[in-house]
């Protein structure tokens, strides 16, 4: 592999540990990724402005790897230990690390969060179904695929990225410059601020062909263990419809046990699925 590769992992988080391992191990990867050991709270002892003790121990563990791999000449794919890979992750990362897309950018996401917005599902739908090839049997078989620009683009997420290796010493600068001031924002809605900013140039291999664990959506992460609230498990179901191994009953369950509509409400019912349509190929936006 022409990447290097780690997954952050806190030390008292065994459980996320075994998963990831068997998981890499299933997908034949077990070798080619590393174990980074994350960063417990706030363990440099930075000035703290409003993040979780979750927030910065997220925040300075990307940092503290990047940090380590100033001089590194080879891109690097790193990863949190909550991420789903598909049979397609080794693959497009490779031939993303090896092309001439990932020198333009100085960052380069396998998934992201999407706001929850018909426009912005309607763009990503449509990009979705002329991107996959299906076989006969209406399988997904292959995919092309496609970097969007995430400049003004409402992402979050640090759970699997693609890294210049050119660019390793300026997000190190810019992440220390942030830490040692006192971070008041999580490290995803800081790149965020950054691409906006045209600080940072990031970008997303599209059809996403990693996600994240839908039960992480409802009882907290090792960032944040607090469960999430409906929105948030709405965002993580939609994340999951444009992953290429998407598990669609999965998705149904979560769907029909936090998600349900009253069915009562006609006017609720009626306007939903108008939404929905807006989706379908045979809608235009007036």
């Amino acid at each position: 592999m022409h990447y290097k590769s780690f997954y952050i992992n806190l030390d008292r988080s065994t459980e996320r540990r075994v998963e990831m391992e068997a998981q890499l191990s299933g997908f034949g990867l077990r070798d080619h990724y590393c174990r980074f050991p994350g960063s417990d709270g706030n363990s440099l002892g930075f000035p703290n402005g409003k993040l979780l003790p979750g927030e910065i121990g997220c925040f300075t563990s990307h940092y503290l790897l990047l940090k380590e791999h100033i001089g590194q000449t080879q891109p690097l794919h790193v990863v949190e230990d909550d991420v789903l890979f598909s049979r397609f992750t080794a693959a497009a990362v490779g031939s993303t690390a090896e092309s001439d897309h990932v020198k333009h950018y100085d960052i380069v996401y396998t998934d992201v969060y999407i706001p929850v917005s018909n426009i912005l599902y309607k763009k990503y739908r449509d990009i979705y179904q002329k991107s996959i090839h299906r076989d006969d049997k209406g399988n997904i078989v292959n995919s092309d695929f496609n970097i969007i620009d995430m400049k003004n683009v409402g992402f979050a997420s640090t759970t699997s990225m693609i890294i210049n290796p050119s660019s390793i010493e300026k997000i190190v600068r810019l992440y220390a410059e942030v830490l040692q001031n006192g971070a008041s924002k999580p490290i995803d809605l800081f790149l965020r601020e950054k691409a906006d900013e045209g600080r940072l140039k990031i970008g997303c291999l599209f059809p996403f062909v990693t996600s994240v664990r839908l039960e992480a959506s409802v009882f907290g992460t090792t960032i944040d263990p607090s469960p999430k609230h409906y929105s948030q498990i709405a965002g993580t179901l939609a994340r999951q419809a444009f992953f290429l191994d998407c598990d669609w009953n999965k998705c149904r369950e979560f769907i029909h046990r936090y998600l349900t509509m009253p069915l009562e409400d006609d006017q609720l019912q009626l306007l939903t699925h108008i939404l929905g349509f807006t989706l379908d190929e045979r809608f235009r936006f007036e």
